[in-house]
């Protein structure tokens, strides 16, 4: 994050943000608000299921509510896929058909 380098630093969140919220949060108290501003403009946050208003570890609704301006993307239901339960893609049936028989090698691999 402090190297001399204009792209963004994308972060993928699959759980809890915590580490993250560590992080910026340690940047919030050791930086002045200058810092922590071109900290925040060159981060980019992609989570999944942040859920209920907690997310899963209690941290997620802390990055919304005290950085407004941090792109953070939360997806809700598309990073869903074949885990959703009530999604056809769920389906051992679709799977079969769609993934796994039929399909070559990687397709007779998967799970």
């Amino acid at each position: 994050m402090d190297e001399e380098d204009a792209r963004p630093v994308w972060i993928g969140i699959w759980g809890g943000p915590q580490e993250v919220d560590q992080a910026i949060w340690k940047v919030q108290k050791t930086r002045s608000p200058e810092d922590l501003d071109a900290f925040l403009d060159k981060l980019r946050i992609f989570m999944i299921g942040l859920g209920n208003k907690a997310g899963q570890d209690g941290s997620g609704q802390w990055l919304l509510d005290n950085f407004p301006n941090l792109l953070i993307v939360v997806s809700q239901k598309t990073y869903g896929g074949m885990f959703a339960q009530k999604s056809p893609l769920g389906n051992i049936k679709w799977i079969d058909a769609n993934i796994r028989k039929g399909h070559g090698p990687l397709g007779a691999i998967y799970p």
